[in-house]
Order: C-alpha cells, then structure tokens, then sequence
C-alpha cells in the first residue's frame, strides 16, 4: 500500500470520528433528542439543563474541531498534526468519561476505543512514520 493511500485512509478515519463527535454534541446540548442519551453528566445529577448543556456543546465541538484540524493535518502532512491528534483524544476521553451515563453507551464505548486506537498508534507503536517514504 502506497503512503498516499495510507494517508487518505489515516484522513478520512480520523475525519469520520470527528465528524462522528457531532451526535455528543447534538444529545448534550438537547438539539436532538436521542433514544438512551438525555446528555447529562455524571459529575452534576440533574445536569440535562442550563449551562451545563451550554458548556458541553461547546466542548464538544471543539473536539470535533480539533479532529477535524488532526485530519486536515495529516493529509497535508503537517509536523503538528500527531500532537493534534493526541490533544483530541484526550479531550474527547474526558469528556466521554464526564458525559458517560448521558450518551448510548455504545456511542462511548466505540468513539472510545477509536481514541485508545489513535494513541496507542502514535505513541506506542510510533505509527505512521515521522517521514514516511514518497513524502
């Protein structure tokens, strides 16, 4: 598989799951009602309202934002963009631990596992090179 390839692959992942991120923020900020996501977090009880569906919108679309920023990065093969990427899994694993019990479990678990994925492969397996060969 040539690195071209590889990075229209790496792209549109890491862009599906940032523009997957929009259903948090569409059942936190109650824009739409969703079936097992009232978008309430476990750290206030009785929070699905006022400002804290206020500030998780806002969180949670600029993690969506940052995944988007990570993809456009690692298309254009941006030094920055790895850092990027671990900025927004981190936030993104925050804030589905912070929102856990407001969202369809399954929602959190596979946006979770992608995020373990991406930084199990930038930083454990240092994947994909620094200076991948055709770059």
């Amino acid at each position: 598989m040539t690195s071209e390839i590889v990075r229209w692959i790496v792209t549109l992942g890491i862009a599906a799951h940032g523009i997957g991120h929009l259903v948090f923020l569409f059942a936190t900020s109650g824009v739409v009602k969703m079936a097992g996501a009232d978008g309430g977090t476990w750290l206030l009880p009785d929070s699905t309202g006022g400002l804290v569906r206020i500030a998780g919108g806002v969180l949670w679309l600029v993690v969506t934002a940052g995944f988007i920023a990570t993809a456009a990065g690692a298309f254009t093969l941006a030094p920055w963009w790895r850092t990027a990427a671990i900025a927004a899994a981190v936030a993104s694993l925050v804030m589905l631990g912070l929102f856990w019990n407001g969202m369809a479990t399954s929602w959190v678990i596979n946006a979770a596992l992608f995020n373990l994925g991406l930084l199990a492969a930038i930083l454990i397996f240092k994947w994909p090179a620094i200076n991948p060969a055709g770059a």
